[in-house]
């Protein structure tokens, strides 16, 4: 199935949603905060607005972008439900498994063999801690 026949299968959605409403959808998002939303992301788009149309009492995606163009607390809510809001640096815990597994191995071992520093210089040694001495 290609993007544009999944992106337009409304046969199993509660909502209409075509590729234009996620045309709209990404265009709007794309230029309140600079996030892109290509085709591939279609099905997140429907599963994280399809609440908010819901709640709006429309039936339709087209309904809900002509919405939010008018009601700026509305478009609000859309760009939120559209972001990630999970800020945390360890967020994704599956990058550092992979850099433990794939990465970190060979830069221990050059670690362990005595690699040198990229700039050239000795380590410092540490201070001691002015607080214990």
């Amino acid at each position: 199935m290609t993007r544009a026949a999944a992106l337009d299968n409304n046969r199993a959605r509660e909502f209409e949603f075509h590729p234009r409403d996620h045309h709209a959808i990404a265009a709007l998002v794309y230029d309140e905060v600079g996030i892109l939303l290509p085709d591939g992301k279609a099905q997140l788009v429907y599963g994280r607005i399809a609440p908010r149309v819901r709640a709006c009492g429309l039936t339709s995606f087209a309904d809900y972008v002509a919405h939010i163009g008018r009601d700026a607390e509305e478009r609000g809510r859309a760009i939120d439900a559209l972001t990630t809001n999970h800020t945390s640096f360890f967020r994704e815990n599956h990058h550092f498994e992979d850099f433990v597994e794939r990465i970190w191995p060979e830069l221990a071992d050059r670690l362990a063999k005595g690699a040198a520093c990229g700039c050239g210089r000795r380590p410092v040694r540490a201070a001691k801690n002015p607080i214990r001495g």
